[in-house]
C-alpha cells in the first residue's frame, strides 16, 4: 500500500494552530535524550527551540512485525499517530484536549511523527 497521498493531505492540513506552527517552525537544539521506555518503534527525544520536549518516530524506525500483528503495515505508525490528532482537532473540545499535538516532520533526514511531550 502506498500512502504518499495520505501523508501529503495531513501535512496539507496541519500548521493551522499556533503549536503545530511551532512544532513544525522550531528549530531542533541538542542531541536526542534518552526516553523512559524504549518501545517498540525507534523513538527519538527531543527539544524545540522554544522550549518544548517532543518525540520524532520515523517511518523507518517502525517494528515490522509489530505492526503487522496489529493490522496495520510498516508505514502506518507514524501516520496514524498525525491522523489520531487531526481527528481530534476536526471534532474539538474536549478531544482535543485528550490526544497530544502530532505533526509529520522530518528529523535528520527520517520523515516521521512528531508529538508533544504531554504530561500524565
Amino acid at each position: 500500500m502506498n500512502i504518499d497521498s495520505q501523508v501529503a493531505a495531513v501535512k496539507a492540513a496541519q500548521g493551522a494552530l499556533p503549536v503545530e506552527q511551532r512544532m513544525l517552525g522550531d528549530a531542533f537544539i541538542g542531541p536526542p535524550a534518552p526516553t523512559s521506555s524504549p518501545g517498540v518503534n525507534a523513538t527519538k527525544r527531543l527539544a524545540l527551540a522554544g522550549g518544548a520536549t517532543v518525540f520524532h518516530k520515523p517511518f523507518s524506525g517502525v517494528n515490522v512485525v509489530n505492526a503487522l500483528a496489529f493490522g496495520q503495515t510498516d508505514e502506518t505508525p507514524p501516520l496514524h499517530d498525525a491522523v489520531g490528532w487531526r481527528l481530534a482537532v476536526a471534532l474539538g473540545e474536549p478531544w482535543q484536549g485528550l490526544v497530544s499535538p502530532c505533526v509529520l516532520r522530518e528529523h535528520t533526514g527520517d520523515d516521521g511523527a512528531l508529538s508533544l511531550q504531554a504530561p500524565g
